[in-house]
């Protein structure tokens, strides 16, 4: 009969023989809310390279981790060991905190390095993308793929109070569009779908502009756009010449889709008696695209 401890471990663990790849949740905790680590990686040699995933800092989390477990299993089946971060959901911890997750990064960093990479990489989508830049100079990582990074915070915290204005006046003909502005600025804190958003907070995500806090990173990167076209934003055009100002590798990537949901929103919609997810190929061409690029920088350039 199996002992309680190895229960507890097959829990932890799992392998896929098949694709050569492991996931299992690292006994370390990250950051000051205690936030999970997935590991991923190969059974057999892993490559010296590492990456770290940073989820985004607001409510549009949850609807990004789909996409962050495909890019981890695409990097893990190419030889990367590769480090989640699953952010704690207790009330406790449940605020929109850019230090808090700064934190983070910074743990799933030191944990890839205590298990022996070489050299670490970033990954990132919207403001996770932003946390992961923010961070890749002070982390001294080698290389960044971020995934429509918000690169200017301003723009990004104000996005999220009209969401939520918007959410309220879906649930209530009455709800006012202006309504968590006035909150925010009457009592100093919001309810952003579950999360609290501070003046604080709000404040600091505000401030950030990566144009101007990127001063040394000279790494690769891949800026990932997404748009109906296929052709990036001007923010990413802005932030491609930045990088390669401070003498770095860039590789730029549009992907086309019709996006039926904004980047990070609920992606489902109604279709008869149906739910159709709208996301799951785009999903798969992001992961394809950072996995390609982590592996091949040479041909994802002339891909590109």
């Amino acid at each position: 009969m199996a002992s309680s401890s190895d229960m507890l471990s097959a829990l932890r663990r799992y392998e896929d023989p098949e694709a050569d790849l492991f996931e299992e949740f690292a006994e370390r905790r990250l950051g000051p809310g205690g936030a999970f680590a997935l590991l991923a990686g190969p059974l057999a040699e892993r490559r010296p390279l590492a990456w770290a995933i940073c989820p985004t800092i607001g409510p549009e989390q949850g609807n990004l981790r789909r996409l962050e477990a495909l890019v981890a299993r695409r990097l893990a089946g190419s030889g990367f060991e590769v480090a989640r971060i699953r952010p704690d959901v207790h009330p406790l911890h449940g605020e929109i905190s850019l230090p808090t997750r700064l934190a983070e990064l910074e743990d799933a960093v030191d944990l890839l390095r205590g298990r022996g990479a070489g050299r670490v990489g970033l990954v990132g989508t919207l403001f996770g993308g932003t946390v992961a830049a923010l961070a890749a100079e002070r982390l001294e990582v080698a290389a960044l793929a971020l995934v429509e990074p918000a690169v200017r915070g301003r723009q990004y915290a104000r996005e999220l109070l009209r969401r939520e204005a918007v959410a309220d006046l879906m649930a209530d003909e009455e709800g006012d569009a202006e309504g968590p502005k006035r909150e925010l600025a009457a009592t100093g804190r919001v309810t952003i779908r579950g999360l609290q958003l501070t003046t604080e907070a709000f404040e600091a995500l505000g401030a950030v502009d990566l144009t101007s806090e990127l001063r040394s990173f000279a790494g690769r990167s891949l800026l990932v756009g997404v748009s109906p076209s296929g052709e990036p934003g001007p923010g990413l055009r802005k932030l491609r010449d930045r990088l390669a100002e401070l003498g770095g590798d860039v590789t730029v990537a549009g992907l086309a889709d019709p996006l039926y949901a904004p980047l990070g929103e609920y992606y489902y919609r109604d279709a008869g008696l149906l739910r159709l997810d709208t996301r799951l190929e785009l999903d798969g061409k992001i992961a394809d695209a950072v996995a390609g690029w982590a592996l091949d920088p040479a041909a994802a350039s002339a891909s590109a």
